[in-house]
This record gives structure tokens, sequence and C-alpha cells, in this order.
């Protein structure tokens, strides 16, 4: 009988450091996953910051050849209306003293 008793105690001590272990297991793989996690998170923070720097450096060099081609274009246009105006300034003079002198 003494020996049926220690047989369960050692059974029952056995299965406690079983499950003491498969405890500290599970916490053990718990840590590793919330680690990874984190981990895979950063990384696609990181991944993700890296798009919108991207998008918006593209957008800002868009942007900025926008305007270098208003302003080519407002250039041109200034040039043009300048250069019809030296062409025409005294027809137009004489024809606005002509309208208003009759």
């Amino acid at each position: 009988m003494k020996n049926l008793i220690k047989e369960i105690v050692n059974t029952d001590k056995a299965s406690r450091l079983d499950v003491e272990k498969a405890v500290a297991r599970r916490e053990q793989l718990n840590d590793e996953i919330n680690a990874q996690k984190e981990e895979f998170d950063e990384k696609c923070k990181a991944q993700a910051q890296k798009k919108v720097s991207e998008a918006h450096a593209k957008a800002e060099k868009e942007l900025e050849k926008a305007k270098a081609d208003m302003a080519a274009s407002l250039e041109e246009k200034t040039k043009q209306l300048n250069s019809l105006y030296e062409e025409k300034h005294l027809l137009w003079q004489e024809e606005i003293f002509k309208s208003v002198i009759g």
C-alpha cells in the first residue's frame, strides 16, 4: 500500500512538473509570438512610412515640375504680349486717338 501511495505521489509530482513545464513553455511561446508580432508591426510601419515618403517626394517633384512649366508658359505669354505691344502699340495709339478725336 505504501508503494502504491508513493507511486501516486510520484506520479502526481511528475504530472505537476509536466504542467509547470507546459505552462512555462506556453508563456515562452506567447512572449516569442508577441515579440514577432511587434517586429512585424514595426517592419510594416517602416515599409508604409517609406512608401508615404516616396509618394510625397514624387508629388513634390511633380509639383515643382508643374510650377516650372507654368513659369515657363507665363514667361512665354509675357514675351508674346510684349512683342505684340511693341509691334502694334503705335497703331493702337493712333486708332484710339482717331476714335476720341473723331
